[in-house]
């Protein structure tokens, strides 16, 4: 059990015990630390220690960033994968190259799918809406600046397009600039982005 004291209510003997786990020297009785000490009689079953609330600041810090480290490397194991396609809802259905009988429902559902079949494969996908407007950049670089992955595959709706060739090309170009190492694979549906990242990942 941990709890912070203030040297003014300990004497001279607590203060050199803080001084030689702080290495910090007190100018007064009235420095505003607090001291490491285990009392001479603690209680049954239960150990209290005391400490400064510069160390106790030292070994927080210490714990957060080894969980953001664990939690780095964790990610880092896991195969990730990011998929860039058009919202369901800014799917431009008229377009002559979509597939005939395609639509918001199905698109979203194939979403679904392909999200699921990725993490039965042990990846974690990421699966990134866009927007055929001036947002589309924008939300691609900031993602990759964001994050890493091992593979990033654009859909068949970016690709495919007759009517926002203009789009694309502001894709791939976000992709190559925010990750010129990382792999492109290009998906048939919205629901085979897994093997189209693949081909790539094995």
């Amino acid at each position: 059990m941990l709890k912070i004291r203030s040297a003014d209510q300990h004497g001279d003997s607590d203060t050199s015990v803080k001084r030689r786990h702080c290495g910090v020297k007190p100018k007064s009785r009235r420095w505003g630390g607090s001291i490491l000490r285990t009392p001479k009689r603690p209680e049954p079953r239960l150990q209290q220690v005391y400490a400064c609330a510069f160390c106790v600041d030292i070994v927080s810090r210490e714990m957060l960033a080894y969980a953001r480290r664990l939690k780095i490397a964790k990610e880092r194991q896991m195969v990730r994968v990011l998929v860039i396609g058009y919202a369901p809802d800014a799917v431009d259905f008229t377009d002559p190259a979509i597939p005939p009988g395609l639509t918001e429902a199905r698109v979203a559902e194939g979403i679904g799918r392909d999200a699921q079949s990725m993490r039965d494969r042990g990846w974690e996908a990421v699966h990134l809406p866009i927007r055929a407007d001036g947002s589309l950049r924008h939300d691609i670089s900031e993602c990759l600046a964001r994050e890493t992955f091992d593979c990033i595959v654009i859909g068949a709706g970016v690709r495919m397009t007759t009517k926002h060739v203009a789009a694309f090309e502001q894709v791939i170009d976000a992709v190559r600039r925010g990750a010129p190492q990382t792999p492109i694979a290009f998906n048939a549906s919205p629901d085979s982005s897994g093997e189209a990242a693949a081909r790539w990942l094995g």
